[in-house]
């Protein structure tokens, strides 16, 4: 008889396939430098349902296929990064501007009646003092002085005890708190 140790798992060689996703792994790590590897499959495992083993079972078997293969698989997803091809757009067109219908549109509702009262409106001395009013320091202090009051009823609660003590009043008075009385 030997005394050959039987040997544990699969044998080496047929191991299941995990080169595409310690291919993720290398790309996420060269796009990302900071990122460990551990953390990296993590994400990767999470990000993914359906999988055949837990997610421990599936950490520690990247963990130790990486550990034999990690510099090929970070060789690759360099030159894979230094092939990416970014698309171009011709210079002599530009997304910028509308085409012209969107012009001409707009220039139809200038020129129509209500563009016309609504331009008149804008230029009036009228909306100059609106707009002066709203935009003076005065005015903005008292908006934010109000705005910290609103905040300040949402976040203590107060507000919201009142509207519900409102509605409690409401329900009784218009009968609509029988249910809680047992008819």
């Amino acid at each position: 008889m030997t005394n050959a140790k039987r040997g544990r798992g699969r044998p080496k060689g047929s191991g299941k396939n995990d080169g595409p996703i310690l291919d993720r792994v290398a790309d996420a790590i060269v796009k990302d430098p900071q990122l460990k590897p551990t953390t990296a499959m993590l994400r990767i495992i999470r990000g993914q349902s359906g999988w055949d083993a837990t997610e421990a079972t599936l950490l520690r078997r990247l963990q130790g296929k990486w550990k034999n293969e990690s510099e090929k698989l970070l060789n690759a997803a360099r030159e894979r990064a230094a092939r990416v091809n970014f698309p171009t757009r011709p210079v002599a067109t530009s997304d910028r501007w509308p085409p012209i219908s969107d012009f001409e549109r707009h220039q139809r509702w200038l020129d129509s009646a209500v563009g016309k009262a609504a331009m008149g409106y804008v230029t009036s001395s009228a909306f100059q003092k609106v707009v002066e009013q709203v935009t003076s320091p005065s005015y903005q202090a008292e908006l934010s002085r109000v705005e910290k009051l609103a905040r300040g009823l949402l976040d203590d609660g107060s507000l919201t005890k009142r509207i519900s003590e409102m509605h409690k009043l409401s329900d009784k008075i218009f009968g609509l708190d029988k249910w809680q009385r047992g008819f």
